[in-house]
């Protein structure tokens, strides 16, 4: 999907995200009320009233404006960021499958935290069996993709590696729940809107 096939998808996220943030610029500034990150191997697009910060040299986050609501009938503000993203890319030199790729890449996250003594938050089992329903393939943008849900407290975390040949590039946010935070369903709707923009460069 190039930036001309997004407009139709923006314009849905536009209205949803208006309608949560009152005063929003996300329509302003860029094409379709986005602004375009373009790096060596791909490029991505985001919101435009988000800001992007370069991490490192291999990861990038996107964080929403910031905001302070207080949901109708809640007793309780929500204040921060609309929304955070990280994105990171990672070198696949023997070119694995994105399911291949997956579960070699939690075992791994799963085996440090292990020898570590710290809790077990990954789709793992105490003796290294990988729970299989915590993983789902995906096809982002024409690219295979697996999401991995793992233990995050009062959300579930998310991590969604994309992968084109050498190259995987993991996105990873926390998936809220309403009754926590009341723009946890716009959150899904931008999360999935900055993963179906990317693409790869070709090789």
């Amino acid at each position: 999907m190039r930036r001309s096939h997004v407009i139709g998808v923006v314009c849905c996220v536009v209205a949803l995200v208006t309608l949560a943030l009152p005063g929003s610029a996300l329509a302003q500034g860029g094409p379709g009320g986005l602004q375009w990150y373009e790096g060596d191997v791909f490029e991505l697009g985001y919101p435009a009233n988000a800001s992007l910060e370069a991490v490192s040299d291999t990861e990038l986050r996107i964080v929403g404006p910031e905001l302070s609501i207080r949901p109708a009938e809640m007793d309780f503000t929500v204040s921060g960021p609309a929304y955070q993203i990280e994105v990171t890319v990672i070198e696949n030199p023997d070119e694995l499958a994105a399911m291949d790729w997956a579960e070699q890449r939690v075992l791994a996250a799963w085996q440090v935290a292990m020898d570590e003594g710290a809790p077990n938050i990954f789709p793992v089992s105490d003796e290294g069996e990988i729970e299989t329903s915590k993983f789902t393939e995906l096809v982002v943008n024409e690219y295979p993709a697996v999401q991995v849900e793992r233990f995050g407290g009062d959300a579930a975390i998310m991590t969604v590696y994309v992968v084109h040949g050498a190259t995987v590039v993991e996105f990873e946010y926390r998936a809220e729940i309403v009754e926590n935070n009341p723009l946890a369903l716009v959150q899904q709707d931008i999360y999935a809107l900055i993963m179906d923009t990317l693409f790869f460069y070709d090789e």
